[in-house]
């Protein structure tokens, strides 16, 4: 996931939090912003989850009810913040994880 080609920060929009637009097909269009973000868990496998809320602003060419119901939107937007986390750990190298991410995108 990158700024710029797969989604955007919408700082044109007053909100608590800048809200994102994704550009990215299906989904191009939507834009929401992250309310409540959870404590990272950690599994014994190696892998984490984080549970998260978001708003809608702009649901494109889908309704509310249709995206709050779609998994693969769900993981998407999950990804995105998976990514904005691990921005703002200092000295982590995105580009380790970039091939994951787009992998996890085409299950």
């Amino acid at each position: 996931m990158n700024v710029g080609e797969d989604f955007k920060f919408r700082d044109d929009m007053e909100k608590d939090t800048v809200p994102i637009e994704l550009l990215l097909k299906p989904y191009a269009n939507v834009v929401y912003r992250y309310t409540e973000i959870g404590k990272i868990k950690e599994h014994n496998d190696g892998t984490a989850t984080i549970k998260f809320q978001y708003e809608l602003f702009d649901a494109g060419q889908h309704t509310e009810t249709s995206l709050r119901k779609d998994k693969r939107f769900e993981k998407t937007i999950g990804l995105i913040l998976n990514r904005l986390i691990l921005e703002a750990i200092p000295g982590k190298d995105l580009n380790d994880r970039e091939n994951d991410t787009q992998e996890s995108l085409k299950a």
